[in-house]
């Protein structure tokens, strides 16, 4: 990641906006006085390669921690 630093942020950018456009995804500061409890999140940072082994993109993905739900309460 170092090495390719602004295309990593790009690809990062474009995943969180496209959440948030969805309406999936909301970046929240301090807390949250919402009647919803808020979950962490996880990036995971991966090249696309091509089959001649060139990298395509730098894709991200988010991945909600759905484990810190609780029956009944939170889902």
């Amino acid at each position: 990641m170092r090495d390719n630093l602004q295309e990593w942020q790009a690809g990062l950018r474009f995943k969180l906006e496209s959440l948030i456009k969805a309406k999936t995804f909301k970046i929240l500061k301090g807390l949250p006085l919402l009647k919803v409890t808020p979950r962490s999140c996880k990036i995971v940072l991966r090249n696309k390669i091509h089959t001649d082994n060139t990298i395509t993109r730098h894709k991200a993905k988010v991945i909600i921690r759905g484990f810190e739900q609780q029956y009944g309460i939170d889902y």
